[in-house]
């Protein structure tokens, strides 16, 4: 069997749950959108060959990404030994400053050919040869000649990878079927530097782009589900902003376990509403799927549109799983959903500060999301007393030598280990506790008001927590 999956949906059925993200830096550069007519290709295919780097900067150079087109192909996913797969990947690029150099992220996936398709000149053959560098992760692309500022040129690299066993990536998940068959199915999980390790890409958050029917994104919430799970019945609600938009929600899971994710459901379903007005931004896609991961490293990942969780995160049984159960589950549910406005709609615009993403999300999710649910649900629950509980534990590591500020110097946080270890309770929950006692000093009236505008001035953009303060400073003062 030979599965095919062509990156231009929002939405793939039945086998598989299926959402892509796509990264693209937007730059100082001109406005001006990439042509759309067809250029002819160049045929040069050279072989890549080991130098030193052009680029020697971890970080990539300035360019503008416009648009992703991406097309993979697997074998069988029950295959026992390693399953590769082949791709395509397009990519509409706009030139931010005259450069001879193409630099990208790719890293343990073969590179088998390159071609630029330059619109202005479409039969120049203006490639002189391309190498990777494991030591960078990146794809670095050698021209004849400059591309001038301002030029338009879309880039076509075909490679073949495996999938991989470590979580990250694209990577092979095993798991037993209620007939206790073994099954596998292919997942994703990308951030914070994984997406280059499955298809050559821009993978820093600010390089934002687009695929055919998706918004902006970053290539960290790209995510791809192939699998034979089963799925729970489709919940269509309204949006609360837009009365023509509706949105699709569907949960995925092992067949025996469907009915352990409606409670997931109904609280989706309710707290998109309560984000949606109390951010007054709706919701922008017309389906979230939502995949209970039988092999997944994290407790859950806010992929935009395709949200993956650990199992254990969004099962609950009524009549066995206890009240912690119960609220664990909101939480985690919540804290994803407000990554689709904080962390998705408006990201980060780089990974030093990681707690405009995560202490937004902790914040919000516990304190919006969850409370708001569990009062409008009548239950009980001690959501401000744990929240409290989860800040003094993040207190104790702040005490520490090895602590580190919120919002960290750019250049301090550069390398993938570095960048994963700002993922920690100091960005999560101290963050969270900045923005609680900020929230108590200003109000909440007044704190509403500021994350509306600090939304609206970044929508689909990226954001530094100067312009956070900004939004706060504009409202305060008004």
């Amino acid at each position: 069997m030979c599965y095919t999956y062509i990156f231009i949906s929002n939405v793939l059925q039945d086998v598989a749950a299926f959402k892509n993200k796509e990264e693209v830096k937007e730059l100082p550069v001109s406005t001006d959108k990439p042509a759309t007519t067809s250029p002819k290709s160049s045929t040069a295919q050279p072989s890549p060959s080991p130098h030193s780097p052009k680029w020697s900067s971890q970080r990539l150079p300035a360019q503008y990404v416009s648009e992703y087109n991406i097309k993979l192909t697997m074998k069988d996913l029950n295959h026992k030994n390693h399953i590769p797969y082949n791709g395509t990947v397009d990519i509409l690029v706009h030139v931010a400053n005259s450069t001879d150099l193409i630099v990208l992220h790719a890293f343990n996936i073969n590179i088998s050919k390159v071609e630029i398709l330059l619109h202005s000149s479409p039969t120049d053959s203006i490639l002189s040869g391309y190498e990777t560098y494991d030591e960078l992760q990146q794809l670095q692309i050698s021209l004849k000649k400059p591309l001038d500022m301002g030029s338009n040129f879309t880039l076509q690299i075909s490679f073949d990878a495996t999938l991989r066993e470590d979580l990250h990536g694209f990577y092979r998940s095993v798991y037993t079927s209620p007939l206790d068959d073994e099954k596998a199915m292919a997942v994703t999980q990308f951030e914070a530097t994984h997406a280059r390790k499955a298809f050559p890409c821009f993978d820093e958050p600010d390089f934002k782009a687009r695929f055919k029917y998706s918004p902006e994104m970053s290539s960290y919430l790209v995510a791809i589900v192939v699998s034979e799970l089963k799925h729970t019945q489709p919940l269509l609600i309204q949006s609360t902003l837009n009365a023509s938009q509706s949105i699709k929600i569907t949960l995925y899971g092992r067949e025996n376990q469907l009915s352990q994710l409606e409670f997931a459901k109904n609280v989706t379903a309710e707290v998109i509403k309560v984000f949606e007005q109390f951010f007054q931004v709706a919701y922008p896609l017309p389906k979230l799927d939502i995949v209970a991961i039988p092999d997944f490293e994290n407790g859950a990942m806010e992929n935009w549109g395709l949200i993956t969780f650990r199992e254990s995160a969004l099962l609950y049984d009524p009549t066995l799983s206890s009240t912690n159960q119960q609220q664990w589950v909101t939480e985690v549910v919540a804290h994803e959903l407000a990554h689709q406005w904080f962390g998705n709609y408006v990201t980060m615009k780089w990974w030093n500060e990681v707690w405009l993403n995560e202490g937004f999300a902790t914040f919000v999710g516990e304190m919006i999301g969850t409370k708001t649910f569990a009062e409008n649900q009548g239950y009980d629950w001690p959501v401000e007393e744990n929240f409290l509980l989860s800040v003094t534990s993040a207190a104790r590591v702040d005490s520490l030598h090895s602590s580190h500020a919120l919002s960290r110097s750019a250049g301090s946080v550069e390398s993938p280990s570095v960048i994963d270890s700002m993922f920690d309770s100091i960005s999560y929950t101290k963050g969270a506790a900045i923005l609680r006692m900020l929230d108590s000093f200003v109000t909440r009236n007044v704190t509403q008001t500021a994350l509306q505008d600090y939304l609206n001035s970044h929508s689909y953009g990226n954001a530094e927590a100067s312009d956070l303060w900004a939004s706060f400073d504009k409202v305060s003062c008004s």
